[in-house]
Parts: structure tokens; sequence; C-alpha cells
């Protein structure tokens, strides 16, 4: 708007310098066109090379409380940018919050400015840059900021908030070997170990677990970590089939009341193994659950997964599948909220409410047969 003033005022310089044959007034008609084109070509060089990135301050964020992020924009160009303001917008289930921020960079230089984020469901927000705008020197123009492979855009998984489940043994250290292998447990004064994983060797770790073909091959100190085959552990089957429409709300209780249950078995187990059936694989997946510090990954894949229709699936065939890829003694979690326990006939531990789930996980506690 500033740009197109400047033109007419020059042009109007022009004409009354013309029609009184000002010379003072042709050279000022002359200099405003010149800083007219000057503007016009300089906020185009400017708007050329500059790159803009989301960068979140975690691995990801809490429902429905906010999280620092930062807008890195680069100027890999000599010119410095005095002035530029981005557009930034946050979508999640239909839900749209969006900000403004501005700033400047020098040339060939960086800055970050922050901004905050905030998503009321668990799973993921897209937070988008909608538009970035760069000016030239005197402010007079400004040009939108094209992108080659679309606008720069960040997907941030959102967590349940962190709640312990109370979880008790009706049998006292109830001990199960699940998905270690089919040997009977040892003697006493015996011990069974199985290769848990590999990790990066770190100072105090024993030279006899050394991994020496994966160290050479990757010219790093690798050692194998063992897990006893004795170990404490239980199983936990997610149920992710629908059996009922699925909306937002009865989401978050689903991944917020897992959270509980996993932390709370973890604080009685000494890991948790994981099953769920992956739609588009047609595949019974595994994981094991051993750290608190796992839950996050965890919950960034279960993110990704598809929910499976009542509709698509045989329940029997699927029943006798979950026994024999998983065994009977587990427990399940199923989208309706219900934890039970059992194989094909299922034990109905306790069944959370949907407005309620919360008071529940912190009032009452779970009982395994």
């Amino acid at each position: 708007m500033k740009g197109a003033l400047l033109f007419i005022i020059a042009a109007a310089t022009l004409y009354v310098a013309g029609i009184y044959r000002a010379p003072a007034g042709m050279m000022a008609a002359v200099a405003e066109f010149l800083f007219f084109f000057i503007g016009l070509v300089s906020v185009g060089l400017l708007r050329r090379r500059l790159r803009a990135g989301i960068i979140p301050a975690g691995e990801g964020m809490e429902r429905k409380e906010a999280m620092s992020c930062y807008l890195k924009v680069e100027n890999p160009g000599r010119l410095p940018v005095w002035f530029w303001a981005a557009q930034l917008v946050w979508t999640q289930d239909g839900q749209t919050g969006r900000t403004k921020i501005s700033g400047k960079v020098e040339g060939r230089g960086q800055e970050r400015a922050d901004f905050e984020v905030s998503a009321g469901h668990c799973g993921y927000v897209t937070v988008t840059v909608k538009q970035l705008r760069v000016w030239d020197y005197l402010r007079l123009f400004t040009r939108r900021v094209k992108w080659r492979e679309g606008n720069p855009s960040r997907r941030i998984p959102v967590f349940p908030p962190r709640q312990v489940l109370q979880v008790e043994s009706a049998r006292g250290e109830f001990r199960e070997s699940f998905g270690t292998d089919q040997t009977p447990l040892p003697l006493a004064g015996t011990e069974v170990q199985e290769v848990h994983q590999y990790r990066e060797y770190k100072e105090g770790d024993s030279i006899k677990n050394v991994h020496w073909k994966l160290s050479a091959r990757s010219e790093e100190m690798w050692v194998k970590e063992y897990s006893r085959a004795n170990e404490c552990r239980v199983g936990l089957f997610l149920d992710l089939v629908l059996r009922k429409p699925l909306d937002a709300q009865r989401r978050d209780a689903f991944y917020e009341i897992l959270l509980a249950l996993l932390l709370g078995l973890l604080a009685r187990y000494d890991g948790v193994f994981l099953y769920w059936f992956r739609l588009r694989e047609k595949a019974f997946i595994r994981r094991l659950f051993t750290e608190e510090e796992q839950y996050r990954e965890l919950l960034a894949e279960l993110y990704e997964e598809e929910w499976i229709p009542w509709e698509e699936l045989d329940e029997k065939s699927y029943r006798e599948e979950i026994g024999a890829q998983a065994g009977d003694g587990l427990l399940q979690l199923d989208s309706d909220l219900r934890l039970s326990y059992g194989g094909a006939e299922t034990l109905l531990l306790k069944r959370f409410s949907e407005d309620g789930y919360e008071r529940e996980l912190a009032e009452q506690r779970v009982v395994i047969p």
C-alpha cells in the first residue's frame, strides 16, 4: 500500500513538474521513482533466500498445557533483513490456533523467535508457518516468501498428564515370564540370561559384555545388555477395535488410562510386554516397556496406529490369534475403557467411565487375579 502511494506521488510530482517546466520538480520525481524501484527490487531479493523452520522446546507437550516453540529464520544472503513477520497456525481435530511474530535477521545469520502452542487432546498437533513476509529497508514494500516444498510445518506429539494407577496382585508376588522363552524358570542359585538390547559402551561396563563384531563394524564400543529370564513381567494387550464411534474425549481417556496403567504396572513389575494388532500390516506388534522414560516414544508410535472398525474383523479368529501371539494370561485394555484379564474368556477387572476416569485413576486400585 505504501509502495503504491509512493508511485502515485512520484507520478503526480512528474506531472506537475512537466506542466510548470520545473527542473527541481523533475529531479524530485526521478528520485521518488528511484526509491520506488529500489524498494521493489530489494524486497524481492531479500525474500528469495530466506528460510524458516519450527523447533519445539521438547520432545512433546502435555494435554491442555502450553509448550514453547521457536521459529528459526535463516538468512544465507549477505544483505540483512531489517523486518520480517510470520503468521503461524496449529491445528488438531478441527481446532485451530494462531499467532503472529516478527523480528530481524542479519546477513548470513539466523534468529529464533519464540511462541507458545497448546492442544486440547492427545495425539499430534501440526504447527505450520502459514505466511512469512519480508519488508524493504524503508518499510514501503512487502513480499510473501514462497516455499518450494510447501510451507514449513512440524508435528508435535501431545501426551496425557501423568497419573499412576495403583496395581495389586491377588496372589501377592505374582511373577510371570512373558515373551522371553519357553524354558522352565531356573532353579535357585542359577541364572538364565538373554540379550535384551545393544547400547553404546559407558564407563564402568564390564569388558566381557562388549559386542566385538558390532563394535568393529561401527567403529564404536557397543555392549550387550542382558535381562533375566525369570524377571517379573506382565503382558498387556491393547484392543484397538472400535465397537462404537470414537470421539476425542474417549480417545483422551484411553491414552490417559493406558499411561496410568503402564506406570502402575512398572511400579510393581520389572517390565510390561505390550501387544496390539497393526491393521496396515495385518500383524501383531510387541513392545517391551521397562523404563518410565519410554512412554513418550511408545505413545507417539501408538498415535500413528489405525483404529480397527468392528466390521473388518472376524471376532473369533481375532481372539484366537491374540491367544496364540501373546498367551491367555494377560491384561487387556479396549476402546470402551474396559480393563480385563484372560484370553478367550476374560474377567472384567474395571470399567472406567468416560467422564470420571481421572478421579477413578487417582482414587481406585486394580487387583490382578
